[in-house]
């Protein structure tokens, strides 16, 4: 396999990520637009620009230095043709909705899936993302098995490996914090109560970020359930509060939510949020 050089365009973090990660391509699974139409089509799927431009950047791209004990395949592979053209990953990712006669809110037989009113195609498997899937437009969508949920990830593939190595960044380097939830589209107050800069490159119509060193806001644009959110996190309680006070200030009544899996950093968050003269809900 050769290595998977992102292009130029693309920011210097996904080029240290693939890097960090041994990006590379298996040559075998990145076809031409022609074959991966003929390829769609044998399963009745119209091929659109939006599914060959997400298959000319990442198809056949695996990470090498995510391997399963003892197997040959890597935990980390992308594409459409990676798996529409490979049966056992046909069978994992049908698998992945109880079968071959499952779909997903109402879609149609495995590999014809659907979101709300959106058609999907698989397009990898991805240890962040789960099972990856990709609409006509392009849009990245993931489904996570542990919540048994869809959630659109990024605009197209470039926006997808932007945002994977912004949280390979973040996750590695934020380490435990305090969070908390919004339910409306206002990080850009709490990202400045922060003074957390705008991540541009990981930024699109699906999802924004915002990031310093003691603060993390995603505001969620297109979510599952239909309305935007914003997360906040951040390093301490009273940060959290102070960045929880500017998105009310900014969306006066709108919903707080303090969670987080560790109850006591909950409750810290939340007795934050609450000092804040935030109302938590």
């Amino acid at each position: 396999m050769q290595r998977f050089t992102p292009p130029p365009t693309l920011s210097a973090r996904v080029r240290a990520y693939c890097r960090a990660h041994h990006l590379r391509r298996d040559a075998r699974w990145h076809l031409s637009d022609e074959a991966l139409a003929a390829l769609l089509n044998e399963d009745g799927i119209q091929a659109t620009e939006g599914m060959l431009a997400f298959d000319r950047l990442l198809a056949g791209v695996v990470a090498t230095s995510v391997l399963a004990q003892g197997a040959e395949q890597p935990l980390m592979g992308l594409g459409i043709a990676y798996v529409l053209g490979h049966d056992e990953r046909r069978d994992a990712f049908a698998d992945g909705y109880g079968g071959d006669e499952a779909s997903v809110a109402g879609g149609d037989v495995f590999p014809r899936l659907r979101w709300r009113d959106v058609a999907l195609v698989p397009a990898g498997f991805w240890p962040q993302a789960q099972h990856v899937l990709v609409t006509a437009e392009g849009m990245v969508v993931q489904f996570w098995w542990e919540l048994d949920q869809l959630r659109p990830l990024a605009a197209d593939a470039p926006h997808f490996l932007e945002k994977v190595a912004f949280w390979d960044v973040t996750e590695a380097s934020f380490g435990s914090d305090y969070q908390a939830r919004i339910q409306a589209s206002v990080g850009a107050a709490a990202a400045a109560a922060a003074a957390a800069p705008a991540v541009v490159e990981a930024s699109d119509r699906v999802s924004c970020h915002w990031h310093t060193a003691g603060a993390l806001v995603v505001q969620q644009n297109v979510s599952a359930g239909g309305d935007g959110y914003t997360l906040l996190r951040a390093t301490t309680p009273e940060l959290l509060g102070s960045m929880a006070r500017a998105a009310v200030d900014a969306a006066p009544g709108v919903r707080v939510v303090c969670d987080h899996f560790n109850a006591r950093r909950r409750e810290a968050a939340r007795r934050a949020v609450v000092a804040a003269g935030v109302a938590v809900g």
